[in-house]
């Protein structure tokens, strides 16, 4: 069991440059394992519209040294896969494959790469407040590619152990307030 642990409080986390080490799917439930996601403090409300986690009392944001979000009765509505180019030693393009949804019957093995992968880099997740449905985007290393994966679930749980060091960007914000 986790020191902390909430429930849908997905938005009072920032999940921008953290790494998803581990994703995988366990009878209907999405299991994500991050490193280094931020639980929001109370500091810094026009730095992100991000609310603070009802866990963290304290002023400051603090780097999450492992995370586990499980995403109960999960239900994945799409998969984008970014697109990307190569290009030869003059800078010339070669290739060049737009974006593209991946077909339902492709989300098995895109979901078994997924799962092998670890340290993938995330952007972000984010909800829309319109469908009611989180995205999260990352790149992956396996076939260096962004993908970004749309699903809902009925309880997103986020559980940790321990706060690690506070956010990489508040000494540099406090800086910048304290010049103003």
């Amino acid at each position: 069991m986790a020191n902390y642990c909430v429930v849908n409080e997905l938005r009072s986390i920032n999940f921008h440059d953290s790494l998803l080490n581990r994703i995988c799917i366990e009878s209907d439930n999405l299991q994500m394992f991050f490193v280094d996601a931020i639980i929001i403090g109370h500091s810094c409300p026009e730095i992100e519209s991000h609310i603070p986690c009802s866990v963290n009392s304290g002023e400051d944001r603090y780097a999450c040294p492992e995370l586990k979000v499980t995403v109960h009765n999960f239900t994945m509505h799409s998969v984008l896969r970014g697109g990307c180019w190569t290009q030869d030693a003059e800078g010339n393009m070669v290739e060049k494959y737009p974006p593209r949804n991946l077909l339902p019957e492709e989300y098995a093995e895109f979901m078994q790469m997924a799962a092998a992968e670890k340290n993938n880099l995330v952007y972000g997740i984010t909800f829309d407040t319109e469908t009611h449905r989180y995205a999260l985007s990352f790149f992956m290393n396996a076939d260096a590619n962004y993908y970004e994966i749309e699903f809902t679930g009925n309880a997103i749980v986020a559980e940790f152990d321990e706060f690690g060091n506070e956010a990489w960007y508040l000494e540099r914000y406090r800086k910048k307030r304290q010049q103003n």
